[in-house]
């Protein structure tokens, strides 16, 4: 985002492609607080404040804009974050942003320790037993306070219903094996994968 202020920037939703692979979502503006231009951030970094550590985080509503946070803290929920914006100053210029999303360069992406996996990297992958059959595909990552959850879908596509999903804490006991190609399942999440195939097997006979 230019110092120039928030008042000469336009909404466009179409500059950029925001699905383009190189970009990452990292957070959202939920809304204002306040009437110091201060803002509700939802972060989906980790931790949540890290957010901040990113120089330019692109801005859907600002075309090839970029916003700049600071004073970033904590706000109530676990991934609500609180945080004033260069440039804005004022409750109207914060409204104007309301529900814009924050996007990063994959290039720019801070280093993940051992074990920790963007969840970009998660999505698409197979879901394998111990014996290497595959049972499915992860379709999302979600997380509704306890943990990061794998939503699976079953890989007979053509025989699922959106609501026949199966979803797989990502922890050591659950998700024994995490490679760039495939994540292995084990225990009753591999077994309820594969009663849902063997029931839809039984059902399109």
């Amino acid at each position: 985002m230019a110092n120039s202020g928030l008042e000469s920037q336009k909404r466009n939703k179409t500059t950029y492609d925001k699905a383009h692979k190189d970009h990452v979502l990292l957070g959202r503006l939920c809304s204002a607080h306040g009437t110091n231009g201060l803002m509700k951030i939802e972060s989906f970094a980790e931790p949540p404040e890290s957010i901040a550590q990113y120089e330019k985080l692109r801005c859907d509503e600002l075309g090839q804009g970029f916003v700049k946070l600071k004073n970033v803290r904590p706000y109530k929920n676990a991934r609500r974050l609180l945080a004033s914006i260069l440039g804005c100053e004022n409750r109207e210029q914060a409204v104007a942003l309301q529900g814009a999303e924050l996007y990063v360069l994959q290039q720019d992406l801070q280093p993940l320790e051992e074990n920790l996996f963007y969840h970009r990297t998660l999505i698409g992958l197979p879901v394998l037993d111990k014996n290497g059959e595959v049972l499915g595909e992860v379709i999302a990552i979600h997380n509704f306070g306890a943990g990061d959850l794998l939503d699976v879908q079953p890989k007979n596509k053509q025989l699922e219903k959106p609501k026949e999903r199966v979803f797989i804490p990502f922890t050591h006991e659950s998700v024994p094996k995490v490679s760039a190609n495939a994540i292995e399942v084990g225990g009753i999440y591999a077994d309820n994968l594969a009663n849902l195939l063997a029931k839809k097997q039984d059902t399109a006979r």
